[in-house]
């Protein structure tokens, strides 16, 4: 019995993952009992090693940035101005001073801010260079109320508040001194005092390891001189039992602790790690029973489902390129689906698509041909009977009044518009631009004769048109429009004028028809695009009847299928202006 898709790959699947999970759990529970105090040892020594290496380097860094700046030249001769003249001497040379030196703590987060101390044991505060506050909390705080200048190295933690620049902190600070040269020996010009945040330099001794929970600094006596948790609390850890500079990681109460002395400030640096963190991520073993799980649960997958959803890919590619080549047109596409139900039904319901399908598009085809022809054979054979009229009533006068030439030329143009109107050969829908615009002469021309001096008339072409093709008989109804409707009911004895313009623009053709006759109401415009030429769309200003518009509108959408535009733009007592953009058609059949 034939299993369905659903079927073969949901077994496959659900018995490949239950092993994976059984196999995964029993494993884990025998690492987790097994889980070394060695390994775990070895696992926080290495953190412990790194993060000590990194806090005996950032103050090693601040010691040599405190040396650096005893020697620059600029700070020496700072010292040497000795007192200022005047105010504004001391403001540019302190303000020149903190600026040049930014450069070289700029790039270290944890500095705090710095020092300049004269030999007076006047501060200057790179935060703020003539304001006392610095100095006064840093004597009372970090010194115990002695002097600046009787101080040399590590300055214990302080708490340091907050200004209206600086939030509230902790500070460790590094004085060093700067040494002028005179009579052939060295004396103290003044000092440097480097201060470092030690919030900012723990937050980044945290982003070190994940496995540390706490870190803290402790001097000879044992006093805690700063220590923070991972949330940034307050703690002092470290239990008199824990021994000093121990190289090992040593187990206290259910923690592990490692403490070492730092290189240069002869502190003990200690750092907490909390047993429920670490165990099955330290354990080689279970890493490695994992990774042997993950490729038997992979070989599984690769023996049992693999071939499966390879042979269900080939066939839905199969049918993939059978839908492309339905979709390019080819109706006999052959596809044959096999392995399962669901994949035999699809070929059969694609065979059943293609016959059904041939038959809707022969049969629709038939239909819109039918169609287009006779809407077009229609839109083409429209011509208006009054025109016929008008046109043989000229003649006749002009016959009375034995104007010969005029007769022969107005009898010209009129056959050539007949024979233009009525030609429904084998290429009736299009016409070369050069040829419609030949037909709009020969209609002018006639018109002319029925209005004489009502109206001038212009027509120009763009460059690179001479082989493009137009939908027949789209310009004439538009002319006669401007004409019946834009000029004649013009009154106040204006000269009127009629502008018939085509130009390119990228790949689209813009016809524009542009008079400056009695114009629409605003309301008129909508309605003479919809208006078929029995309706009363053109009742108003004008007594003569719409010519056309619909039935060019209903044209264009038949030929271009909505790739086209045709608006009307109108003002009464203005004029009109209509434009049509079609694509660009150079190749008829």
């Amino acid at each position: 019995m034939r299993k369905s898709l659903k079927y073969l790959i949901m077994t496959r699947l659900l018995l490949v993952t239950g092993v994976m999970l059984v196999s995964f759990a029993a494993l884990a529970y025998v690492s987790l009992q097994n889980i070394s105090e060695a390994n775990i040892s070895r696992h926080y020594n290495d953190s412990a090693t790194e993060v000590f290496s990194q806090l005996n380097n950032t103050l090693e860094n601040v010691y040599q940035m405190g040396q650096s700046l005893s020697a620059d030249e600029g700070v020496r001769s700072f010292l040497r101005s000795g007192t200022f003249l005047q105010p504004a001497q001391e403001v540019k040379a302190v303000t020149e001073l903190v600026r040049s030196l930014k450069n070289i703590t700029i790039l270290q987060p944890y500095v705090h801010s710095f020092c300049i101390v004269n030999s007076e044991g006047k501060i200057y505060w790179n935060q703020s260079p003539f304001d006392d506050f610095f100095s006064e909390w840093f004597e009372e705080k970090a010194l115990d109320g002695g002097s600046i200048l009787d101080t040399v190295g590590f300055i214990p933690a302080y708490e340091f508040p907050g200004t209206t620049q600086i939030q509230k902190c902790t500070l460790i600070s590094c004085v060093t001194d700067i040494y002028e040269y005179g009579n052939e020996k060295f004396k103290p010009s003044g000092k440097i005092i480097m201060n470092v945040d030690m919030d900012i330099l723990m937050k980044d001794l945290f982003h070190t390891s994940d496995v540390i929970e706490s870190i803290g600094l402790w001097d000879e006596a044992g006093d805690c001189l700063y220590s923070r948790n991972r949330k940034g609390r307050w703690e002092n850890f470290l239990p008199q039992e824990i021994q000093w500079n121990a190289q090992t990681v040593q187990k206290y109460d259910g923690h592990y602790i490692s403490a070492r002395l730092l290189k240069d400030v002869k502190w003990l640096s200690a750092m907490r790690f909390s047993k429920i963190r670490t165990g099955i991520f330290s354990n080689k073993v279970f890493i490695g029973m994992a990774l042997v799980i993950s490729v038997l649960g992979i070989g599984m997958i690769l023996i049992l489902v693999f071939p499966l959803l390879n042979r269900i890919s080939r066939q839905i590619k199969a049918l993939e390129g059978a839908m492309h080549q339905f979709a390019d047109g080819n109706m006999e596409v052959e596809l044959n689906l096999s392995g399962s139900v669901e994949m035999e039904n699809i070929s059969t319901g694609f065979r059943y698509m293609e016959v059904k399908s041939k038959e809707f598009m022969d049969e629709a085809l038939e239909n819109e041909k039918a169609k287009q022809q006779v809407a077009f054979e229609l839109l083409l054979a429209k011509i208006n009977p009054h025109f016929i009229y008008n046109t043989l009533n000229s003649v006749i006068y002009l016959a009375r009044q034995k104007k010969h030439d005029a007769v022969i030329q107005l009898t010209g143009a009129f056959i050539y518009l007949l024979q233009d109107s009525i030609h429904l050969g084998t290429n009736s829908l299009y016409e070369k631009l050069d040829v419609e615009f030949e037909v709009i002469d020969k209609y002018i021309l006639i018109q002319r004769y029925r209005y004489m001096d009502m109206f001038a008339f212009e027509s120009e072409k763009g460059p690179g048109l001479e082989d493009v093709f137009i939908p027949k008989n789209i310009l004439q109804p538009l002319i006669e429009n401007a004409i019946l409707h834009g000029i004649c009911p013009v009154e106040d004895g204006r000269e009127c004028k009629i502008v018939l313009s085509a130009r390119k623009e990228d790949d689209m053709l813009a016809i524009e028809i542009r008079d400056n006759g009695v114009g629409f109401e605003e309301g008129q415009i909508e309605k003479l695009l919809n208006a078929r030429d029995e309706d009363a769309a053109g009742k108003g200003r004008s007594k003569l009847r719409p010519i056309g518009i619909g039935n060019i509108a209903e044209k264009l959408k038949l030929v271009y299928g909505g790739q086209h535009s045709l608006s009307i733009n109108s003002e009464p007592d203005k004029g009109t202006v209509i434009e049509i953009r079609i694509p660009i058609i150079v190749n008829v059949k």
